[in-house]
């Protein structure tokens, strides 16, 4: 289910193709040594979902609007594998997780025509199977016996998890979240024997409330290891030594996500410890998390929002509205929230200066400048009249996307 949830950047289940609408940009799987702080990154035209790197550490499986891509990295030698037989080309094709063999893929098909399939696909070249429709694949389990799943509910989201073999056969579920609440990532302990899972309220916006928690294999004994907060919680993945990498956003008026690692008891699942921070970077959101088989190496995808504000003339009447032109020229998030009283200028919504203000742009200027009435704000606390004969849109939201670095 990684078209789902280990794809996206702030972004519900479900979204991951609008991760880069109209970006002109991403960033192709690129490796880097240990230092987290100085990733590689190669650019290229596709708008990536989502990466992993290979148990065995040698291979770099991520996926695009072509396929899924597995690429050698000794060599930088690259395979395409396409779409399986009969699966409309407008549906997504990606990666979950990677089997412990380093040869075959837990992959799924979403999108109209697609059903909504599991699959597994061998990296060597054979034919793709599907194992089950309806339903979004997590992960395989660590020997390979199992794989972790959810079906799809009426509305479209998922609520459920189950397990299953590996060849789709004996479906049992583990657990039901209630009807309040849906799931957004799940993988195994490294000993099989728990599962940790991210859930939030299904009201609430974006990863706003999430929290990490697991359970044993029957859904019993639940913990929480990330409790829930007003901040975005993004993919997690585990290590060999029972730690969980998360990423979380830094504060509630910025974009900016940084890794945080936290310790979890392996009989238990009880966090061990308090959560530390592991690196920080500034203005991007970092998810598709996963981590080769002896930890020492991880994948990530980074992705930076990028938004601009247009203008559009309405003739007397207000029907209809001219071509609109760009009033915001800059890689920041730009709302637009209202306007000044005398029509002149656009009340802006931005992080320009690392964390999230009101800006205040002249409709004949190229820049914006901070605001007189500039307050740590949400952007509805702000409202004035829309000036005459003017519209404002946010009509162009970007996700320049970098993937996979490697930590």
């Amino acid at each position: 289910m990684a078209a789902h949830a280990r794809g996206t950047v702030g972004a519900d289940r479900g979204l991951a193709p609008q991760l880069v609408p109209d970006t002109p940009r991403a960033a192709s799987p690129a490796f880097s040594g240990v230092n987290p702080e100085t990733p590689d990154v190669q650019l290229q035209r596709e708008p990536v979902i989502n990466g992993a790197i290979s148990p065995d550490g040698k291979y770099l499986a991520y996926s695009d609007a072509a396929g899924i891509h597995v690429k050698l990295l000794s060599t930088g030698d690259e395979r395409l594998i396409h779409r399986p037989a009969g699966v409309p080309s407008e549906a997504v094709w990606s990666l979950d997780s990677w089997f412990p063999d380093s040869t075959h893929l837990l992959a799924d098909t979403v999108g109209p025509g697609a059903h909504d399939s599991i699959w597994t696909v061998s990296v060597l070249g054979q034919s793709a199977r599907k194992l089950r429709e309806g339903a979004g694949a997590w992960e395989i389990s660590p020997d390979a016996m199992r794989f972790s799943f959810s079906p799809i509910t009426a509305s479209g989201d998922y609520r459920e998890i189950w397990v299953m073999g590996s060849q789709g056969d004996n479906p049992q579920k583990v657990l039901a979240l209630g009807e309040n609440y849906s799931l957004q990532n799940v993988h195994w302990a490294p000993d099989g024997k728990r599962l940790a899972y991210t859930s939030k309220p299904r009201n609430a916006s974006d990863f706003l409330q999430a929290a990490i928690e697991t359970c044993d294999v029957t859904g019993a004994n639940r913990t929480v290891v990330v409790p829930a907060a007003d901040l975005r919680l993004g993919d997690f993945c585990r290590l060999p030594d029972s730690r969980i990498v998360y990423s979380r956003e830094e504060s509630a008026d910025s974009l900016d996500g940084n890794l945080w690692q936290v310790g979890v008891d392996g009989r238990t699942g009880a966090p061990t410890g308090k959560p530390k921070r592991i690196i920080q970077w500034s203005g991007s959101f970092l998810g598709s998390l996963y981590a080769n088989a002896d930890g020492k190496r991880l994948t990530l995808l980074k992705a930076t929002p990028q938004s601009q504000v247009y203008l559009g003339e309405l003739p007397v009447g207000g029907r209809g509205m001219s071509v609109p032109r760009r009033l915001t020229n800059d890689e920041y998030v730009d709302l637009p929230s209202a306007w000044t009283t005398d029509s002149e200028a656009v009340l802006l919504f931005s992080d320009r200066n690392g964390t999230f203000g009101i800006f205040k742009q002249g409709i004949s200027q190229e820049t914006a400048r901070l605001s007189s009435q500039e307050r740590k704000a949400h952007i509805s606390q702000v409202s004035a009249p829309m000036a005459p004969g003017y519209s404002t849109r946010n009509v162009q939201r970007r996700w320049a996307s970098s993937i996979p670095q490697v930590a």
